[in-house]
């Protein structure tokens, strides 16, 4: 079975085409493909999606269609996220996306987010007693939850991510040293409690753009690679380090710098940074496993009913 699982965030949507072996609840073969359409641009002032990024995003969707038409898949999900959450004219795409394109699209909340996020980045559970924790940063939230096969212990959705945050603290260009102290405390403010919940957790996970990016300039690799960075290990130094590379570029340079695997994110990935070294030094957790699934990979488990138990 081939099933088509689309991914429309605040900053990027992403596209599984995936095929499935259901008698081994097992995918044997399994392809992305990323656009940064933006979608939350100007939503946290505005409450409404721009027009113009309206569009862009039926571009993308148009173009997926495609894929998916050529990979005769049987099945399509699409959901999102935050953006549709907040969105006041979000019944407006949602109704051009079912007449244009013929699919239903779910908006989950960010309880929900979290759950399908654990899912599709955990399965399947080597260790049904070991417990794990997964961080996934988005562009208007960002979701940590925590569990084994059996149970989610914890699960958060915070009312920031790299968009969002890019847009309330950083004005300029290049991040100026009050914008960065201003954010730092409002971060920590909002997840202080943090301290004491990540703990005795075995593997700590963290998927979407920021670690990928940070996983791609810490191999030194330009162009986007998932086999390659799959599974691989950022620390809180290597963080750091990246982190002090761009503090005072502007986000052409960045561009310039470290090639196709920044683009669509040059002028957020300061955000995203800050967010997980925050959240690092707060939890005390000195590294982190990459993950390239996720959201997109708990939906298609959910919908073929691969979930673990809960």
């Amino acid at each position: 079975m081939t099933i088509a699982s689309i991914d429309i965030g605040s900053n990027s949507v992403l596209l599984l085409i995936a095929k499935l072996d259901l008698s081994l609840k097992i995918i044997t073969e399994n392809r992305t493909y990323y656009r940064t359409p933006r979608i939350s641009e100007g939503l946290a002032g505005s409450r409404y999606f721009n027009n113009d990024k309206i569009d862009l995003l039926f571009k993308i969707l148009e173009e997926f269609r495609v894929i998916i038409e050529q990979a005769a898949c049987e099945k399509i999900i699409l959901t999102a996220t935050k953006a549709f959450r907040i969105a006041k004219n979000a019944q407006e795409v949602i109704d051009r996306i079912e007449k244009e394109l013929g699919w239903k699209i779910e908006i989950i909340s960010g309880d929900y987010e979290a759950r399908l996020t654990f899912l599709g980045t955990t399965y399947p559970f080597v260790n049904p007693n070991e417990n794990k924790a997964v961080i996934d940063i988005g562009g208007g939230s960002t979701e940590v939850v925590m569990g084994n096969s059996d149970s989610i212990i914890f699960k958060n959705s915070f009312d920031f991510g790299v968009v969002s945050l890019t847009e309330r603290f950083f004005k300029e260009r290049v991040p100026r040293e009050d914008e960065i102290t201003s954010a730092s405390l409002h971060l920590r403010g909002e997840m202080d409690y943090l301290a004491t919940r990540i703990t005795g957790y075995s593997q700590v996970y963290a998927v979407a753009g920021t670690p990928t990016t940070l996983a791609c300039i810490k191999a030194g690799i330009r162009e986007f690679n998932e086999s390659f960075i799959h599974d691989s290990v950022l620390t809180l130094r290597d963080i750091l380090t990246i982190k002090n590379n761009i503090a005072r570029l502007q986000p052409d340079q960045i561009l310039k710098k470290y090639g196709e695997i920044v683009r669509g994110r040059e002028d957020v990935l300061f955000a995203g940074i800050l967010i997980l070294e925050t959240m690092m030094e707060i939890a005390g957790i000195p590294r982190i496993v990459v993950s390239t699934r996720g959201l997109r990979f708990g939906a298609l488990y959910h919908s073929v009913g691969w979930d673990q138990k809960r």
